[in-house]
């Protein structure tokens, strides 16, 4: 049965930009110095410096990976050392300092083994630089090292580091995440080319692991870790091995195994206040390590969500930091102003700590809600929000997923204990949408379920299934995202494929360009972001016949494209042209390219958007391999390019 329900907002166009141009949940070192070459120092390590210019600028910040943390000292001479907590190999030392004028500087570099410091390396910089800059890396001989300490000299009365990092030969793995779950933490990583299998370490203290795992070499894709409690922090490091040997550890990453469920990605949220390094959107980001920090020394604040769809909700949780032991109260309210009214209160104390706490949940009076706000006071400042969830014993459908057809778009989900029936609710437009369509399904229709009589004109559809159990409606699915097409979808490029490119905006960085997620992508900082080239290199040639853009643009328009295909050392022209690119925020996905048959060692895309802005989101390809293949009227009428002499050398 199908049947139409008015009045139902969306704000799609709004929302989708937003996740574009914001950072990914879950990068760790967001803030850290581009051109910085090496590894932040591993959790753990013991800093001491011969001063410092106050609290504020303790030798720690220089192995946090932020670059906006530094030590600082008013002095010519200063000497920092650092002590790993288990030996690190290294072939090079690199700091990063910032603008404090004209100088020449001259570091140091001593290094411990077995108990003794000895002289590694030294280098003098003429600095005077606008902002915080990398410094070239000083080079050490290759070994392994139990710490590090660098003497530094300058012809101002004024020190600063902001990072110091080490190189190594020894690729360690990197790109480590985490996500959370039920008694459960899922792990993934950057593979390491050659390695026999990987060794995970995790323990409830930063740089103190109490558990170590070896796992096999396929595992970095996925490895979860059940039986853990919830409402504790768990702190993760991962080294590759081979052999008997193994590499440097990774990135530390910390994450608290938890119940219940995240909000919704399509709403708004705000506060009373926000520090700009730690904004709002930092509580709903699903990344433990992130948090809200209330602007200035106001030790209280408040937090606003509201919903586009309505929230069914019993207990509201809250993951919260505290720089000091803080005694704080938290209230819990839905409305503004005189229709403000109170659903939870209570006091707690937090004892200072640079880990989240996962407080007791708060219950509310179950029902439908569409905003919920939190009211912070505390007797210390600043004020930390980490991350806002719910708890709800009307179980949202969960992991829908769209596939793309010819007018149609194909669901699934995962069932509902009980359900009698499902109501899928599905729209096309941005903005307020007056009329969506809304469709009662059985209850077996969760192993696929076809929306049919799409319209195939780039736009995507936004879904959202619920599910009725005897006769009441459960909570709203996430709002799944497809856009129905006529073609075919290639695959995602490698895992361990290496991008780079003609400069990024912001933190719309290359690697998203292959990050298999469409809903963010990289924007070139060349050609007023209307024009820029990227690279794509793999480990091992890929065997492809065709390239898919994925990228968007506002409005849809015509863009230029020469892709270029890595052999040996020539790059092969493989097509020049004009190609359609539609405005779809979600994931643009462009009709197929077709190239000529054969295995490539990289891909290059040098792509014209003027007068718009270059966004492409992913670049998918067409393997060579039985079973997938790409219909020859799926193409158009692009024409194969057959120039092959046409190389950059």
């Amino acid at each position: 049965m199908t049947t139409r329900s008015k009045g139902f907002k969306w704000y799609m166009c709004c929302c989708m930009l937003l996740v574009l141009l914001l950072p990914a949940a879950g990068r760790s070192n967001a803030d850290t110095i581009e051109d910085m070459q090496g590894s932040t120092l591993p959790a753990g390590t013991i800093y001491t410096a011969s001063g410092t210019q106050g609290v504020t600028f303790e030798p720690e910040n220089i192995g946090d990976g932020n670059w906006y943390s530094i030590w600082k000292l008013n002095a010519r001479y200063a000497r920092l050392q650092v002590v790993f907590p288990e030996a690190v190999n290294m072939k090079a030392v690199q700091l990063s300092t910032g603008s404090i004028g004209k100088r020449y500087e001259t570091y140091t570099v001593e290094g411990l083994q077995d108990g003794k410091w000895s002289r590694l390396g030294k280098k003098t910089y003429k600095l005077d630089p606008q902002d915080y800059v990398a410094l070239d890396p000083i080079p050490v001989p290759a070994g392994w090292y139990d710490g590090i300490r660098i003497t530094a000299q300058s012809t101002r009365p004024y020190l600063l580091i902001s990072e110091l990092q080490y190189i190594s030969d020894l690729n360690s793995p990197s790109g480590l995440k985490t996500t959370y779950g039920n008694q459960q933490l899922h792990l993934t990583w950057q593979p390491v080319s050659g390695a026999s299998g990987y060794r995970v370490r995790y323990g409830p203290e930063s740089g103190v692991y109490t558990q170590t795992l070896d796992v096999a070499a396929d595992m970095y894709s996925g490895l979860t870790i059940p039986n853990l409690n919830n409402r504790q922090t768990y702190y993760f490091t991962v080294a590759a091995l081979d052999g008997g040997s193994r590499s440097n550890y990774s990135n530390e990453v910390l994450n608290i195994p938890v119940d219940g469920f995240d909000f919704p990605s399509y709403m708004t949220a705000g506060s009373n206040g926000e520090w700009y390094r730690h904004p709002v959107i930092n509580t709903r980001d699903h990344n433990m390590s992130t948090m809200w920090r209330h602007n200035g020394n106001d030790p209280q604040g408040e937090l606003y969500y509201e919903f586009f769809y309505p929230l069914y909700v019993s207990e509201l949780q809250l993951i919260v930091s505290a720089a000091e032991d803080s005694d704080l109260t938290y209230t819990i309210f839905k409305g503004r102003g005189s229709s403000e009214q109170v659903l939870a209160q209570r006091q707690i104390h937090l004892e200072g700590a640079k880990s989240p706490v996962a407080l007791e949940p708060f219950p509310v009076a179950p029902g439908w809600y569409t905003d919920i706000s939190v009211r912070i006071e505390s007797s210390t400042a600043p004020i930390f929000v980490n991350e806002v969830r719910y708890n709800t014993d009307h179980t949202p459908v969960q992991n829908v997923k769209a596939t793309s057809g010819n007018a149609q778009l194909l669901l699934t989900w995962d069932k509902v204990a009980e359900a009698d029936q499902y109501r899928i609710t599905y729209g096309n437009e941005y903005g307020d949408i007056a009329q969506t369509e809304m469709v009662t399904v059985s209850e077996d229709a969760y192993a696929g379920y076809t929306l049919t009589g799409l319209i195939n004109n780039g736009s995507p559809y936004y879904v959202l299934v619920q599910a009725v159990v005897n006769g009441e409606d459960y909570g709203y699915s996430e709002v799944a995202v497809a856009t129905p097409r006529s073609y075919s979808t290639g695959d995602f490029l490698p895992l361990d494929t290496k991008v780079t490119a003609s400069g990024s905006f912001d933190n719309a960085l290359p690697d998203y360009a292959a990050d298999r997620n469409l809903r963010q992508g990289w924007v070139p900082e060349s050609g007023e972001h209307k024009n820029g080239t990227i690279n794509f290199a793999f480990s091992q040639p890929i065997d492809i016949h065709a390239v898919q853009p994925v990228a968007t643009v506002h409005p849809p328009a015509v863009q230029h494209y020469i892709i270029y295909g890595l052999k040996g050392r020539d790059w092969i022209l493989l097509y020049d042209g004009q190609v359609q690119v539609p405005y779809n925020p979600a994931g643009g996905v462009l009709e197929p390219i077709p190239v000529t048959p054969g295995k490539y060692e990289g891909l290059m895309l040098v792509i014209d958007a003027s007068p718009n802005w270059v966004v492409l989101q992913e670049l998918l390809v067409f393997y060579n391999q039985p079973g997938s293949s790409v219909l020859a009227d799926t193409y158009g009428e692009r024409a194969v390019p057959t120039v092959s002499d046409n190389t950059y050398q």
